[in-house]
């Protein structure tokens, strides 16, 4: 068992570079320190343990201590370029190549982010993808050449 135990912890340890998350995995599953979070009781004594409720009751928190601006007296930026007109950045150029080679740096054991895509689904599908991807960059960049 011993043996088993330091051949399986020797891979673990060799291949991290390529398999961060088992890994960090085994090594949480090992630690005697459990993270969790408790449950919360508010202002008015009721105790949240669902992690929806939990996640309510920080929403309420953070939103409470921070103040919102008022944008319609912003302030606005003087131009701080000095040099010719011809000098000025009126276009963003995005290769494909470019597109491509930060989609091949894509890891499948990741997790997806915000848009909830599986880092995997992307690299799958980076040969179809790849041009839209573009488009929509070259597409956002466009108030840079007004």
């Amino acid at each position: 068992m011993r043996r088993a135990k330091r051949n399986f912890e020797r891979k673990l340890s060799e291949n991290i570079d390529t398999d961060r998350k088992s890994f960090y995995a085994y090594v949480r599953s090992r630690s005697r320190a459990k993270e969790g979070l408790g449950p919360l009781i508010d202002d008015s004594g009721i105790t949240a343990v669902l992690p929806e409720d939990l996640a309510e009751k920080f929403n309420i928190y953070f939103s409470s201590v921070f103040t919102k601006e008022n944008m319609s007296s912003m302030p606005s930026a003087d131009d701080v370029y000095t040099g010719c007109e011809s000098g000025k950045l009126l276009e963003i150029q995005i290769e494909l190549a470019t597109v491509k080679k930060v989609l091949d740096k894509f890891r499948c054991d990741k997790a997806g982010g915000t848009d909830e895509l599986s880092s995997r689904l992307l690299i799958e599908l980076k040969e179809v993808i790849c041009y839209p991807v573009m488009m929509i960059i070259s597409e956002s960049t466009q108030w840079c050449r007004s």
